[in-house]
């Protein structure tokens, strides 16, 4: 990246509830010493309104811009090195983007945890941009890198101390945190849509690939320490980026039947019961978004996108991951990925804020549709503790 076009970044959505987070932490973080930006947004009465009382560095520019238009689209993100996407759903605002950095040789990442458009988007897009070098990188919030690290650590952890390959892998969250109106407007662009078939299929992201089994969502789960947990309600979502990790890496270090599962910890204290609850209330969630009827009937009492939870709120959450992997002769190790403020929000912003700092340091990122880790592997360790991600080697 140390051409012409090397310090020039477009964020897109910069007046969503994550991206006009996001683009103060850029601020604070003095990216702009290192890279000319231009904040991007439909609305610029919105964007007023939202930096009125920001003091933005003379090299931060601001350009009207509808993902709708094509050729708008087109001619300003040729004019920058890097693409951070921010309006979503994606399905429906960011085709365009895309396909222009594909076309264009532009580096790409967005917060999405819609796996259907990522799926059309390698399908219509991966050729283009592994003949350009263009790193198109989706999932960088906490939808999924969490995930997709947590795997990529254990794996390493198992292969450094046993020589052998990981067998399965159970990450399992505690976490607080609001919700957001964009956040909830994918979901339902992504659930509503997606057929229960795909979503069993483990290697959605994968193209010639098959799943070795289905998930194992109909067994009891239980944690390290033996108190029964359920499942998390974003691992349809995040197990198919682990599994696209393990496919880009030639599935080096799994082994063959190797399975991911993502779980929650209960609080109460009858936690199988709890447990059993909760898979209940999933279940009934995605049959709801599923409906059409319903789907909108709830809508109507969710936030609206550019709306989600208060700063009090988004300060005081946080998310903690437990990760157990085991290896093929049944060894066990441990490592813990955390974060302060509210997982959707504040360390969804910090998160793509690590993942882009790991792209500017990486003279020459992998082309093609990549995960965080098969782009940025242990790039993302050592940027971590910089933007309030901790990991602990338990």
């Amino acid at each position: 990246m140390n051409n012409k076009k090397s310090k020039k970044l477009l964020v897109i959505g910069a007046t969503s509830f994550v991206g006009r987070r996001f683009c103060r932490y850029l601020i604070e973080s003095k990216f702009h010493n290192e890279i000319d930006i231009t904040f991007s947004a439909r609305n610029k009465n919105k964007f007023d309104k939202i930096f009125s009382g920001a003091k933005l560095p003379n090299n931060i520019q601001f350009h009207l811009l509808d993902t709708y238009e094509a050729k708008a689209v087109d001619q300003i993100v040729s004019q920058n090195n890097i693409v951070c996407n921010f309006a979503g759903p994606f399905t429906k605002y960011a085709p365009n983007v895309v396909e222009s950095c594909a076309k264009h040789g532009v580096h790409y990442l967005d917060i999405t945890g819609e796996i259907n458009f990522v799926r059309d988007m390698i399908k219509k897009h991966e050729s283009t941009a592994q003949s350009t070098g263009a790193s198109i990188i989706p999932f960088c919030g906490f939808d999924s890198v969490p995930s997709d690290l947590a795997v990529y650590l254990i794996k390493n952890k198992i292969f450094s101390l046993h020589n052998e390959k990981v067998k399965n892998v159970h990450t399992i969250y505690n976490a607080k945190g609001g919700i957001n109106g964009g956040t909830i407007a994918s979901a339902f662009e992504a659930i509503s849509k997606i057929p229960q078939d795909d979503i069993n299929n483990l290697h959605y992201l994968c193209p010639n690939e098959r799943a070795f089994y289905p998930p194992l969502n109909g067994k009891s789960r239980t944690s390290y320490n033996g108190k029964y947990v359920t499942p998390f309600f974003m691992e349809p979502i995040n197990n198919k980026v682990v599994y696209r990790t393990k496919y880009l890496n030639k599935h080096e270090g799994y082994a063959k039947n190797f399975i991911y599962l993502e779980s929650m910890y209960t609080t109460a204290k009858f936690s199988f019961l709890t447990s059993k609850i909760l898979q209940l209330s999933l279940d009934l969630s995605d049959l709801i978004m599923k409906t059409q009827k319903l789907s909108k009937f709830v809508r109507n009492f969710l936030p609206k996108p550019g709306e989600g939870p208060s700063e009090k709120l988004i300060e005081t959450g946080f998310f903690k991951a437990q990760v157990i992997g085991t290896s093929e002769s049944g060894k066990i190790e441990t490592i813990q990925i955390e974060a302060q403020g509210d997982p959707g929000n504040k360390a969804t912003a910090n998160l793509i804020l690590l993942c882009l700092k790991c792209l500017i340091e990486t003279p020459t990122p992998p082309p093609g549709f990549q995960t965080p880790v098969t782009c940025f592997g242990d790039k993302i360790l050592k940027y971590s503790k910089d933007f309030k991600i901790f990991i602990k080697d338990k």
